[in-house]
């Protein structure tokens, strides 16, 4: 997102649990080419845990579920402050 925000949100979640969530990403993203190597099929569902798993890695590690929540609410409040007027 091109928008600049004065926080960016990385305060919220600490260090350790930032770590920890990329670790459990990684894991949700090789689980089905285990399990192709392993049984020869894969399912539909891990096709999208893999989508979900890169999702979580770039909500958490470069801050992008914060800025979509934010560019979300600032988008009502200006909705709303709109038809006030």
């Amino acid at each position: 997102m091109p928008y600049k925000f004065k926080d960016d949100g990385s305060h919220i979640i600490k260090p350790l649990a930032r770590k920890i969530y990329f670790i459990v990403g990684c894991l949700t993203i090789a689980r089905p080419l285990v399990s192709f190597l392993l049984f020869g099929q894969v399912g539909i569902m891990d096709y999208l845990n893999m989508v979900l798993g890169a999702f979580m890695i770039w909500g958490i590690n470069k801050n992008g579920i914060y800025k979509i929540l934010r560019w979300y609410k600032e988008r009502q409040l200006r909705k709303f402050d709109n038809d006030w007027r």
